[in-house]
């Protein structure tokens, strides 16, 4: 019985599309005739065995065949993949009837050279060769595996296995006929549509392209539809077979019961001599009498007045059952008339559309040629660009085609290149002049309207651009006289020309091209129209000097025919500034704000800032900074910052008597203007930046100097430079100076306040204690991956890795854990040690020792175990061999606890940097190590521990923190130090001077402190400037 219903499924799915299903069937029978291969010494099991590849190359040779072996494990009805090995002995069996099945149509391939000469002829490249055509149905898929999977739980899995060739074979074929149509639409029309639109179904101007688009769309929708809604509505019916009427009958029959209405059978024989069998009897001429007489055919089904209230729960879920199946009715009942439809009535339609279209066209291309057909002629001899432009684009031009890859781009339009060449090299007008406005459907000043009206707007725009390049295109092909296809290679050698001149940063040719761009009425693509755009941007002295802006025009082009980016938005910005349009720039940032060029980068809204700036329109640009500054993608750099500020400075609104800045209040500020608008917009500054140049430093003073002319201040002229102010200045009076702040005290000369040091917070102290232990796992990796690439790697890396981030934090807990005296000095012990020597100085390193003694501190050496053994590799064939005395001193270090030696396959950097944020817990027993200034045992001040090294951190400062946290940790903890004079013997004993540069008693950021006389000042770090000095910010108390 099972066997019979497995054979009924196979006969089902072959049923659905016999045609397609028949050649697997046929090859199922014929495979059982080469039954003796599985006695052979041939194993057809593993379609990659060395046997079938034998059998195959000797099949292909007898044929004649250049081929290679066939891809037929990708044939997988038993969803195996390549485990062909835990098949059961029936399955084995059957995929062996599947590769042998394969191997007897093989002879069949004798069509293949014809197809292989096909397929090598230019209509069958690239899109248009059939062999690399791959379409993707992921729905068509997905369904199949559903009938797969059915028909195995149905079957059973010996019956599936046996059978497996016929139940794939129909199924595939099944999913082929749906693949057809899913993506003929999802990779053909869709893609097509969305690009160009539905302007071609039948557009007012009828061209070439428009013409063959809706003629090859009709053409393949009737030759898809025709075939494959057949399929579909066998597909709906089965499915309204097996879900619906189901659904129907037992969800009508409960929903029936529920309503309180009697059990009836009624049966007729075509809509006759109905009769009732079972239930209370009926007259039903009488009945149908009744309902013709009420208009009521239906039964009410919202009558619920015999619903018992137990049977509503009964009710709704047979109501929701019944509704499934009559929805799965509708369903059937609209795929058959679909189907109908197809079948009576499409090809009609098909053929009437395409007649339609053709008239169209061809009235269509009357009219252009008789619109333009006079003025053409009216322009010969008019010279397109002056002699010196064009020999540069020739120049160009030549360079290009001289080019072997060049070359080869265009080896088969080799006479065609030959009349483009000539075309564009013949510096003569071949159409009346054409601007960019022809092409927009809005003026140039008016073009950000596009992106404000809405979709409707925009898809006007396109519409109206693609069809005057059209006409354009059109009217130059019937002037020049040279087809579409060599029209298209103009594109292409344009194109390179792009390219060419990014490389060679030349954008002179560019200007030619563009020109010929607009009178051939040529569309490049989007990538080009970029590098143009790019090349362009080369030349701003040139574009500054020029009425048109090249560039500008480029990007609206760009915009009218394809979806803005970023950079075409930017160049329409800076076109709308540098005609001083400011608020229209603006408007355009926020035409676009909630579209995705909504956060814009800061180089599109840095010039519209600039030029507010430049116009003294504080209260437009105050706006815009705080749109800036509240746009996640605008980074916010000192430049802008400064020139914001000392434009604001110079209008006098940080005078106390200032008028307030209108808005100030509603974007936020509590002040206005005066002290309270200069602190916030400095505030907000030292949010972003760490320093500035000494050139802003000279543009905040001069803006100072301008917008407060009764002050002591004189503005600079350009060859001048900040002077250093030593003098105390008076607290009434305005400071803009140039200071040295007091490295040891912190002390600013003129104001007199105390610049402080500003250390890491407990949160990013654990933010570095927790990312060194994560980074000691990595670079562990990483190190063991550079073993690996000079073929050393160890066998367990992953293992080692995982034990490095151990180590360092056991490490880390000895440091909290252990008793005795804290540690206050960290000593990076190879750094010292290889201090000024090409090998490494245990002589050296007690030196320090004992330097940092004498100074009061404790130190910790964190040291490499490999350099404390009596011998170890320096480097590669370079060994040293420590003397006793040298042992000994390791010895001593370790009798007092003052050495750690880091294990191999570990970084010993990030032991010595994680030392400085242990807060050694049981050693300072919660007492504060730290040393404050003008301590009585002369210890130079700062955080504790500090760490002796000279090493920069290049490779690690950015994993660890972000670069103010990083400066931060730097001042409060980094020692550097030197060793005086020079020691001629290394072995003898190191008494040199150490002379340490402490570290810093003040930060090196932007920070404002309280002044004696009153009033806050401002210290802003110089990257120019000594490190100590600092530009220096004031308003008077008055």
């Amino acid at each position: 019985m099972t066997r019979l219903v497995g054979i009924s499924v196979a006969v089902f799915a072959v049923a659905c599309n016999f045609t397609a299903a028949f050649a697997p069937l046929t090859s199922a029978l014929m495979s059982s005739r080469l039954s003796a291969f599985h006695t052979s010494k041939y194993d057809l099991s593993n379609p990659r065995s060395v046997q079938a590849s034998r059998l195959f190359s000797k099949l292909a040779t007898k044929l004649d065949v250049d081929c290679q072996q066939p891809e037929i494990d990708y044939f997988d009805p038993f969803d195996c993949g390549n485990n062909w090995g835990e098949l059961s002995a029936n399955q084995q069996i059957a995929s062996k009837k599947a590769v042998n099945s394969a191997l007897i149509l093989a002879p069949l391939s004798i069509i293949i050279p014809t197809a292989a000469n096909a397929a090598n002829d230019g209509l069958s490249t690239g899109l248009y060769n059939p062999d690399s055509f791959k379409p993707v149905c992921s729905a068509s898929d997905s369904f199949y595996r559903i009938l797969q999977g059915s028909t195995r739980a149905v079957v059973g899995d010996e019956n599936f296995s046996e059978y497996g060739p016929l139940i794939a074979g129909g199924l595939l074929r099944i999913r082929l006929e749906l693949c057809v149509v899913e993506s003929f639409f999802n990779e053909a029309v869709g893609p097509f549509i969305k690009e160009n639109g539905l302007s071609w179904i039948l557009p007012f101007h009828e061209t070439v392209e428009t013409f063959l688009a809706g003629t090859i769309f009709a053409l393949a929708t009737t030759f898809i539809l025709v075939g494959s809604t057949k399929l579909i509505q066998i597909i709906a019916f089965y499915g309204d077979l097996i879900v619906g009427g189901p659904c129907r009958l037992f969800g009508g029959f409960f929903f029936d019961r529920a309503r309180g209405e009697p059990v009836t059978l009624d049966v007729s024989f075509f809509g006759f001599f109905k009769t009732r069998l079972v239930g209370p009897p009926i007259d039903f001429t009488e009945e149908e009498n009744k309902k013709k007489l009420s208009g009521d055919g239906q039964k009410n089904l919202l009558d619920l007045d015999k619903v018992k209230p137990t049977d509503i729960p009964l009710l709704a879920v047979s109501g929701g059952v019944k509704l499934v199946g009559e929805t799965s009715k509708l369903f059937r009942e609209f795929i058959e008339a679909l189907d109908l439809f197809v079948g009576r009535y499409l090809v009609l339609i098909a053929s009437g559309y395409i007649i339609l279209k053709f008239v169209h066209f061809k009235e269509n291309s009357s009219d252009i040629k008789e619109l333009h057909s006079e003025p053409i002629h009216s322009i010969s001899g008019v010279e397109l660009f002056n002699q010196q432009d064009f020999d540069a684009f020739r120049d160009t031009i030549e360079a290009i085609l001289s080019k072997k890859n060049v070359l080869r781009e265009f080896k088969r339009n080799e006479a065609d290149l030959e009349i483009i060449k000539e075309l564009i090299l013949d510096n003569k007008r071949k159409l009346p002049y054409w601007s960019i406005d022809e092409y927009l459907l809005q003026t140039p000043n008016e073009f950000q309207t596009i992106l404000v009206d809405g979709n409707d707007t925009r898809e006007k725009s396109i519409s109206h651009a693609k069809q005057k390049l059209q006409d354009r295109r059109q009217m130059y092909l019937d002037q020049t006289g040279i087809t579409v296809a060599q029209h298209k290679l103009a594109i292409t050698l344009l194109s390179f020309l792009g390219d060419h001149c990014a490389k060679t940063r030349n954008p002179k040719p560019l200007y030619v091209a563009w020109e010929i761009i607009l009178e051939a009425g040529m569309t490049p693509m989007s990538k080009v129209l970029s590098t143009y755009l790019y090349v362009l941007g080369l030349d701003e002295e040139s574009s500054d000097e020029l009425e048109r802006d090249v560039s500008a025009e480029v990007a609206m082009f760009h915009d009218a025919i394809y979806e803005p980016t970023e950079k075409t938005i930017t160049l329409l910005v800076k076109s709308l500034v540098k005609r001083g349009d400011a608020a229209g720039a603006e408007a355009l940032l926020d035409n676009i704000a909630d579209g995705p060029l909504g956060d814009l980068r800061h180089r599109t809204t840095s010039p519209i800032l600039s030029l507010y700036c430049e116009k003294g329109q504080i209260a437009s640009a105050l706006r815009l900074y705080q749109r800036m500054r509240a746009t996640s993608r605008v980074k916010m750099d000192a430049e802008t910052y400064c020139g914001f500020i000392a434009s604001v400075a110079e209008c006098g609104y940080f005078a106390s008597d200032s008028k307030p800045i209108d808005g100030a209040v509603e974007l936020g500020y509590s002040s206005a203007s005066g002290s309270g608008l200069l602190d916030a917009l400095i505030s907000d500054m030292a949010e972003d930046v760490l320093d500035i140049s000494a050139d802003m430093a000279k543009r905040l003073h001069n803006g100072f100097a301008k917008g407060f002319k009764e002050s002591r201040l004189d503005v600079l002229e350009n060859d001048e430079d900040l002077q250093l102010t030593t003098e105390l200045c008076n607290p009434s009076s305005l400071i803009a100076d140039r200071v040295s702040v007091d490295k040891d005290t912190g002390r600013c000369p003129a104001t007199n306040s105390i610049l402080r040091l500003i250390v890491l917070e407990q949160s990013q102290r654990q933010h570095v204690h927790d990312t060194l232990l994560d980074m000691a796992k990595m670079k562990s990796i990483e190190y063991t991956s550079r073993l690996a690439a000079k073929g050393r790697a160890p066998r367990d890396a992953a293992e080692q890795a995982e034990q490095a981030s151990q180590i360092i934090a056991n490490f880390s807990h000895w440091l909290d854990n252990r008793e005795g005296k804290p540690y206050t000095a960290i000593i990076d012990g190879p750094n010292v040690a290889y201090f000024g020597w090409g090998k490494v100085s245990m002589f050296q390193l007690q030196r320090m020792v004992d330097e940092l003694e004498m100074l009061g501190e404790h130190p910790l050496v964190v040291m490499p175990e490999k350099y404390t053994r009596p011998r170890f590799y320096l480097r590669a064939g370079n060994i040293q061999t420590l003397r006793e005395n040298e042992l000994e001193i390791i010895s001593r270090l370790e009798e007092r606890d003052q050495i750690y030696k880091v294990p191999p396959m570990c970084l010993d950097d990030m032991y010595w940097m994680l030392a400085s944020v242990s807060d050694q817990l049981k050693a300072t027993n919660g007492t504060d190590i730290h040393v404050p200034k003008d301590n009585a045992e002369s210890r130079f001040s700062g955080m504790r521990p500090v760490c002796i090294t000279n090493d920069r951190m290049r490779d690690h400062r950015l994993e660890l923190l972000d670069e103010r946290s990083f400066r931060r940790w730097c001042c409060s903890h980094i020692v550097n130090y030197n060793y005086t004079g020079v020691l001629e013997d290394f072995w003898a004993k190191d008494d040199r001077d150490i002379t340490f540069h402490a570290a810093d008693s003040f930060s090196d950021e932007i920070q404002s402190n309280d002044c004696p006389g009153g009033g806050k000042a401002w210290h802003i770090p110089v990257s120019e400037w000594e490190p100590n000095e600092r530009l220096c910010l004031r308003l008077g108390s008055n």
